[in-house]
């Protein structure tokens, strides 16, 4: 059997039962797109705290701040975020972490049969 090559190029990963569940469907394409930042700015990091302004948000996707609000709420009712301390009044900026509660609000494939194979990348397989 071969193992799939390890690219050591910084990535952030999403899996299928995320993209197939009713909660990332519903989410509009300016939160799917934030989302995947805040990914990259969340890192893997052990506490699950990270910070990411609005002004940022807005050089990395061109979005306008009532754009931005829009998806934050969006992602937070839908349970992909929780925002833990909120900034702006004192210019200061949102404190997020990551949430797995979109797996009950949208209902995410509960098995590995509901969701949808992929192809072998670069033909290799585990």
């Amino acid at each position: 059997m071969k193992k799939h090559k390890i690219n050591s190029s910084p990535h952030v990963r999403i899996y299928f039962a995320m993209m197939e569940s009713k909660a990332w469907k519903a989410l509009p394409t300016a939160a799917q797109i934030i989302y995947l930042w805040m990914l990259k700015e969340h890192r893997g990091r052990e506490t699950n705290r990270f910070s990411l302004s609005y002004s940022q948000i807005q050089d990395r996707t061109a979005f306008g701040n009532n754009r931005i609000s829009a998806a934050v709420k969006a992602l937070e009712k839908a349970g992909f975020i929780n925002i833990l301390e909120r900034g702006g009044l004192f210019k200061a900026w949102n404190v997020y972490a990551l949430s797995d509660q979109w797996k009950t609000v949208g209902g995410a494939p509960k098995s590995k049969e509901e969701l949808p194979q992929s192809p072998a990348v670069n033909g290799e397989v585990e």
